[in-house]
């Protein structure tokens, strides 16, 4: 079975919620299937519509733990201690941020984030809050004593969680029957087969021992201590448990939008099974950029009156939306990258050639998520003889709101900049059929056009740009 479009993968798990019982699938009562979905979704994607990929730097991280670390008598003490001294130290605030360190950028002489500490900001939070991150960033972060490294302050706590749990022999209803016929049923279709080993019925219950329950102590402990009014965070499926945990301690918990939000974002768009009581994992609010983002939402949970969501606005587009821009160079393309994809689907020989025309002076700017492969890219605009016509240095590190308002148009396979580039009324061309399927409003109302890169590339490229000048 081959999937061709992102709309094929929506139809399949959607069929796959029909035929199976998936809410029958928990631990604890706590549903399991948002995160079987969103896995097999991401699996999907990068099994069939993104395998074409030559890109040798880029690894995403796994969900999973393997294994814990088996520390020794001393490290464990020294570790109990550490945690017992640490834990004491949190106060009370109102807000708990959550986020991945790839959000911030170089900025004032910071680590900022952009979305959350421009919020921050904006709100006039002050010093109320805590910023769960993960991992933390050594690096000079703005508030630096507000934040809390995941990895670090969760290693210190598990000797104290395997203690407990070993003396309170602690034991875990899981109910997961008819699960292996769905496994199964995705061998028989021959796709997934990651998936399959990743999350076969025993890869489940491990993940559910090692995982999910000692990071649900460990955010149940922050919450009972920190006793915040509201969570924020981003991209909510990084961090399912600390979702899980506010939930249950009816915090509200806000997925803040970081990119697209279509019906065909299986993490965001058709959750067509939610039981009357919801999904701990999936967030209660959801603050989109725009319209068409919160629409997404909207068609599902308007249904189930635990759920909200708004147009809040891109607060980092808002932050610059009004400040004078004062940089010198403009009318470039500014060309938005995406992780998932290799070079050849970046920079196939056609889009070389275009740029090799000197006919426009091209801006490249990185995903987050690949900025430590800076130097590879580098090493392939050199051998491939464009790094004297594009302008790599200072589209990573120029504020991208700043790279929008001053560009000619905006260029992607399918990224959310896409809908930030629309909020400066900027437009962009898509050129991959991931990003057609993702902006149909938008590309339908003329600010957003698809065009392949093909043998016609250039010639429909500047018949877009030249409808856009006039």
């Amino acid at each position: 079975m081959e999937f061709k479009t992102r709309e094929d993968i929506k139809h399949f798990i959607l069929e796959i919620e029909r035929m199976f019982p998936v809410n029958d699938w928990k631990f604890d009562d706590i549903h399991l299937w948002p995160y079987i979905r969103i896995n097999l979704f991401l699996n999907l994607c990068g099994d069939g519509l993104m395998k074409k990929s030559n890109l040798s730097g880029f690894t995403k991280n796994k969900s999973i733990q393997k294994s814990i670390p088996i520390l020794k008598p001393f490290r464990k003490f020294y570790d109990l201690l550490n945690y017992f001294f640490w834990s004491r130290t949190l106060e009370q605030k109102s807000y708990i941020f959550n986020a991945q360190e790839r959000y911030r950028i170089n900025f004032q002489g910071k680590r900022y984030n952009r979305f959350f500490d421009s919020l921050i900001e904006q709100k006039k939070i002050g010093r109320d809050y805590y910023f769960i991150e993960t991992p933390r960033s050594d690096e000079n972060i703005l508030n630096s004593d507000m934040i809390i490294g995941f990895e670090e302050r969760f290693k210190i706590f598990l000797p104290y969680y395997f203690l407990i749990n070993r003396i309170k022999r602690r034991r875990v209803d899981v109910k997961i029957d008819g699960y292996e016929l769905f496994i199964q049923y995705l061998k028989d279709k021959k796709i997934a087969s990651r998936f399959c080993v990743n999350f076969s019925s025993e890869a489940i219950l491990e993940t559910i021992r090692i995982d999910f329950l000692p990071r649900i102590a460990f955010y149940e402990m922050i919450f009972e201590r920190v006793k915040p009014k509201q969570a924020y965070i981003l991209c909510y499926y990084n961090d399912l448990s600390f979702v899980l945990v506010a939930n249950r301690r009816n915090v509200e918990i806000i997925e803040f939008q970081h990119g697209a939000q279509t019906d065909e974002h299986l993490c965001y768009g058709n959750w067509t099974k939610i039981p009357d009581k919801g999904y701990d994992m999936l967030p209660r609010t959801f603050w989109s950029w725009d319209l068409g983002s919160m629409n997404c939402i909207a068609n599902w949970a308007s249904k189930n009156p635990l759920y909200k969501y708004f147009v809040g606005g891109n607060t980092w587009i808002n932050f610059w939306e009004d400040k004078k821009n004062v940089y010198e160079n403009e009318g470039f393309v500014l060309y938005s990258l995406q992780p998932r994809h290799g070079f050849n689907v970046l920079f196939p020989k056609i889009l070389i050639d275009f740029i090799k025309t000197k006919k426009l002076k091209w801006f490249i700017r990185l995903h987050p998520a690949m900025i430590n492969q800076y130097a590879e890219f580098e090493a392939f605009f050199i051998k491939e003889d464009i790094s004297h016509l594009i302008n790599f240095k200072e589209a990573n590190e120029l504020p991208l709101p700043l790279l929008l308002k001053k560009c000619l148009i905006h260029v992607t396979n399918s990224s959310g900049t896409t809908i930030e580039a629309a909020l400066l009324s900027k437009k962009t061309i898509v050129v991959h059929e991931v990003g057609e399927t993702y902006y149909k409003k938008l590309i339908s109302d003329g600010i957003v056009k698809y065009i392949p890169i093909d043998e016609r590339f250039e010639e429909r490229f500047y018949l877009f740009l030249n409808k856009y000048e006039n």
